[in-house]
């Protein structure tokens, strides 16, 4: 009986009860050092996009939905429902803290897996989920997150084996494997 209980402490496995004032907040951390910075202004454009379309339809529970913050570091966008872009520092930890500090329900970000643990490390003990749209690195599987870390990319050790019985299956009888140094290759 007891390998069927659950564990304690992880967000996954446990009943949520609402809290807060009943404004949804989502955070955006965006990668403005290291080689996934180019992606900030399309990732920070589908989150502009993804609020409207929202507040477009009524907002959730019937009030608007906020992004926080709405521009990216050095854009010069100004403030945004709590949050500016002078908040929005380089460093993934100094955004965690400051979207802790503006009251994120959820956040979105980083890109990077290098600068993932950062952020879970502030998020995580708050119990902010922090959903990832590009992490990929096989450690990030294990990190400690209590069940606020999510992904939706697969592991680049799942994506390995899915990539090779593809090539198997299409009847490939050789494969080159070109290999990154680094927790992104």
């Amino acid at each position: 009986m007891a390998g069927c209980s659950a564990p304690v402490g992880n967000a996954r496995l446990s009943s949520v009860t609402p809290s807060g004032d009943g404004v949804l907040r989502i955070g955006v951390i965006l990668d403005n050092t290291g080689g996934s910075a180019f992606l900030n202004e399309s990732e920070l454009a589908a989150a502009k996009l993804a609020v409207k379309q929202i507040n477009d339809a009524g907002g959730y529970k019937g009030r608007p939905v906020d992004l926080l913050p709405a521009s990216a570091a050095g854009e010069g966008g100004g403030a945004s429902q709590g949050a500016g872009a002078a908040a929005f520092s380089a460093d993934t930890a100094a955004q965690a803290k400051a979207l802790l500090s503006a009251h994120a329900d959820v956040v979105v970000g980083p890109s990077d897996s290098s600068h993932a643990p950062a952020a879970i490390d502030v998020l995580s003990p708050a119990r902010i989920p922090l959903i990832s749209p590009a992490n990929t690195a096989s450690g990030l599987s294990s990190y400690k997150n209590g069940g606020f870390y999510f992904r939706t990319s697969a592991a680049d050790a799942a994506q390995g084996s899915v990539l090779a019985k593809l090539a198997r299956d299409a009847g490939a009888k050789r494969i080159s494997v070109l290999h990154e140094a680094g927790d992104y290759g």
